[in-house]
């Protein structure tokens, strides 16, 4: 069976980071706590997947919401990106 690529690899349990406290309309600081429950809860890798998704699913829909999960990407990419990584 071929390995599932693309937008819909990353969310398998819609509204999971939502259920976190990750809402559109929260402040950055709201939105990152909710990140940071998230990691802890499924892992940096999955949660990175599931803001690419949401990303991608909001490109041509909601625009404004996509660059917010961008910057949101990127705090956490410098927040909770594993050092193994980082050194590479």
């Amino acid at each position: 069976m071929p390995k599932i690529t693309g937008p819909s690899r990353g969310i398998k349990h819609e509204g999971s980071l939502t259920k976190l406290g990750y809402k559109e309309h929260e402040p950055t600081k709201t939105r990152h706590r909710a990140l940071g429950k998230s990691v802890r809860k499924f892992g940096y890798k999955r949660t990175t997947d599931k803001l690419i998704d949401l990303q991608v699913l909001n490109k041509n829909r909601n625009p404004e919401f996509s660059h917010v999960v961008k910057s949101d990407r990127s705090w956490l990419r410098g927040t909770y990106r594993p050092s193994s990584v980082r050194n590479r």
